[in-house]
């Protein structure tokens, strides 16, 4: 039963990875370069079907573990790899779009007003300059949100390893009656560790979440 749900997760995930890598082809060629309104569907389609990849990764992962089989976790290994490269494509073209779109709007106020003098000039290269500043500043932080996300994605594999211990260790302290005082502390220091590392991650999460608010706030700001 394992195998076969582990089975359909990979064949579900590398079909998910080639449509991904068939989307950011088509971005790359400029196949929607006259229809700025396609390529923005085109990238949220990429971004949900990203996020899908990503859950299927994780469901790979937990098989793995559970069957404790290391074809499997060979396999997800592999997959982990190719997803990560698959995703810093997808995030290199998005910030070329992104880039390109607010150049673009740039150059259009550019000519809408007429820049008439050389002091205008200087005015419209340094707003330029500051939105391609704030441009590499939102980039660093969606870097530092996904690789929260795959920290997150390791700690929850870990955390699920963690609870088939404590049922494991349940099993067998049940079977041996003679250690169930022991067993039952085993449990509570486990289940006390894996709070503790719910509790870490949460704080984690909100610290780097408020971190990306304060960001984008200053670059406003500014």
């Amino acid at each position: 039963m394992i195998g076969s749900m582990f089975n359909s997760y990979c064949e579900e995930f590398d079909a998910l990875n080639q449509n991904i890598l068939s989307r950011i082809g088509q971005l790359k060629s400029g196949d929607f370069e006259a229809d700025p309104s396609a390529r923005r569907n085109v990238l949220r389609q990429l971004e949900n079907e990203i996020q899908q990849a990503s859950s299927l990764l994780n469901q790979m992962n937990i098989e793995a573990r559970t069957a404790s089989n290391s074809e499997y976790k060979t396999t997800v290994a592999s997959s982990k790899e190719g997803f990560r490269k698959l995703k810093h494509q997808f995030e290199q073209v998005k910030a070329s779009i992104e880039k390109s779109e607010l150049l673009s709007r740039g150059n259009d106020q550019a000519t809408e007003y007429a820049v008439g003098s050389r002091e205008e000039m200087n005015r419209f290269e340094a707003a330029t300059g500051k939105l391609e500043q704030q441009t590499d500043t939102l980039l660093e932080s969606k870097r530092v949100l996904a690789e929260t996300e795959e920290i997150a994605l390791d700690v929850t594999s870990n955390l699920a390893s963690n609870r088939e211990s404590i049922l494991s260790s349940h099993e067998r302290i049940r079977e041996t009656g003679g250690f169930i005082g022991q067993g039952q502390r085993l449990l509570r220091r486990m289940q006390l560790r894996e709070s503790r590392r719910k509790l870490v991650l949460t704080g984690v999460m909100v610290f780097l979440f408020l971190v990306f608010i304060l960001i984008i706030y200053l670059s406003t700001r500014e």
